[in-house]
């Protein structure tokens, strides 16, 4: 499997526009890396404009956005599987200041409606830290 989504290295992919808040809902949670929490898109958007290539029909295309428990905030790539003809490539999407924002506020709501705990307040306790710092 060529960049899978464990690997180390991830090919960068060249947009063609960048995603819009409207754009961006998730359709669950993962807890399967230290330190971060994952959040799976929906494709509620073209995924073959955001990720600058061409994509068949057949094509299956995951989004995941994960949030740093230690930093409190959501990391700047987007990781991207691409899984076509039976095999899977992985791509980093850059995240702009912008959109980065529009990520920390709804992972924080997503969180919210998954959970029933504020996101940042989880990180917290779940790394023993009493004083939650303030955003950036």
């Amino acid at each position: 499997m060529e960049n899978a989504p464990n690997s180390v290295s991830f090919l960068k992919s060249t947009p063609t526009r960048r995603l819009r808040p409207d754009e961006i809902k998730f359709t669950q949670l993962s807890f399967d890396r230290e330190n971060t929490i994952g959040f799976r898109l929906e494709n509620v958007f073209s995924a073959g404009e955001i990720l600058g290539m061409p994509l068949s029909s057949a094509d299956v295309v995951l989004f995941t956005a994960r949030y740093d428990m230690l930093r409190l905030c959501p990391l700047p790539t987007l990781e991207v599987t691409v899984s076509t003809s039976g095999r899977e490539y992985g791509y980093e999407y850059m995240l702009t200041g912008e959109e980065r924002a529009a990520f920390t506020e709804k992972m924080g709501s997503f969180f919210f409606r998954q959970t029933g705990m504020e996101l940042r307040s989880f990180c917290a306790e779940s790394h023993g830290v009493r004083h939650i710092p303030t955003a950036r």
